[in-house]
């Protein structure tokens, strides 16, 4: 399991860079939901690491998208086709 799902799920200390988003979506998902936390690979899910990435390059704040960024198109297309990204590991 990857570290950001363990430090939603156990929490951080108060002094960790993290706290304040780990703290936030702890208090949003302490409503009486039911909720499952689990890490995907980046490998299974193109489109949201692409978006992920895209987002450090745009303005601060809410970014609300009329049609994907153009660069999205060929992932979401592969995604589309079920076309697997093997992580090569060494």
């Amino acid at each position: 399991m990857a570290l950001h799902t363990e430090a939603i799920k156990q929490g951080v200390n108060e002094n960790h860079p993290l706290f304040p988003l780990t703290h936030a979506i702890k208090f949003m998902l302490g409503d009486n939901w039911a909720w499952k936390i689990s890490h995907i690979p980046r490998e299974k899910n193109m489109a949201a690491d692409f978006l992920a990435k895209w987002s450090c390059n745009q303005p601060r704040g809410l970014q609300i998208l009329s049609r994907p960024p153009n660069d999205l198109n060929p992932i979401l297309g592969a995604d589309s086709l079920g076309v697997s990204h093997p992580r090569i590991v060494m």
